[in-house]
């Protein structure tokens, strides 16, 4: 059976979207994510929204991610029940009326989920010389979900000054580090297989934008399409959406 995702959800009053006096409504990107009970049939049987959702659409956030259908998890080739996550993409249009209209844009499924994070902060100094850059973490979460910082690091640094390429070391250093002291205080909802907590591995992109909106930054360390490690047992195989729109990419 393959799910059916609405286009448009609905329509709804976003103030965090505003826009500035004088300049005309833009349309936003956001990011939500749920924690998700899949059965040995891989039906959705319970599904918990991570981190801050708006009121209005969470309900609509909830429902969306039960009618999702997955391949469930094995475990010596047998079907069992999980918990993994799911990433929802979706875009709020300006309706030219002061209110949003809500899209689905994409959907992806599996390895941890954000639990609680702590935005990273912009070096100041970095940030006043015009400096930008994408940062590619390579974290080993517990199975506690918690980011096991010995076996974690960056994996990839793009770094530009006003809009170009640039190799300085210093910047590209406080960049590493700020990412490296916010990721520590992280938590993670893990991937369970017949009630088992995993621990895995996650690549995160954090992208420090210099100007007002992350579209107009060109950098791009976009993580590998496989970016979900297998889990270290060789029985266990995870769950994955049947069906799913394109891949959603969760940033920070």
């Amino acid at each position: 059976m393959k799910a059916t995702f609405p286009l448009l959800l609905l329509s709804l009053a976003l103030p965090a979207f505003a826009a500035a006096p004088g300049a005309a409504p833009r349309s936003k990107v956001e990011y939500y994510s749920a924690h998700v009970s899949v059965d040995a049939s891989g039906r959705v049987t319970d599904a918990d929204m991570l981190g801050e959702v708006p009121r209005p659409i969470r309900a609509l956030l909830d429902d969306t991610a039960r009618k999702v259908e997955f391949e469930p998890a094995r475990k010596g080739g047998v079907a069992v029940p999980s918990r993994t996550s799911l990433t929802l993409k979706m875009r709020f249009e300006p309706d030219g009326n002061g209110d949003y209209l809500a899209r689905l844009e994409g959907i992806s499924g599996g390895s941890a989920a954000f639990d609680k994070r702590r935005r990273v902060p912009f070096p100041g100094i970095a940030a006043s010389a015009g400096y930008g850059a994408g940062v590619l973490a390579l974290l080993s979460i517990r199975a506690d979900g918690k980011v096991d910082m010995a076996n974690s690091r960056i994996e990839r640094v793009a770094l530009a000054r006003n809009g170009e390429p640039s190799d300085d070391a210093a910047r590209r250093a406080s960049f590493e580090k700020a990412v490296l002291r916010a990721v520590a205080k992280w938590t993670f909802a893990v991937e369970e297989v017949d009630g088992q907590p995993l621990a895995t591995r996650v690549l995160v992109p954090v992208t420090f934008c210099p100007q007002a909106s992350c579209e107009a930054w060109p950098l791009d360390v976009s993580a590998p399409d496989d970016a979900r490690p297998a889990p270290q047992d060789a029985d266990v195989q995870l769950a994955r959406p049947r069906e799913a729109l394109p891949d959603a990419t969760q940033a920070p």
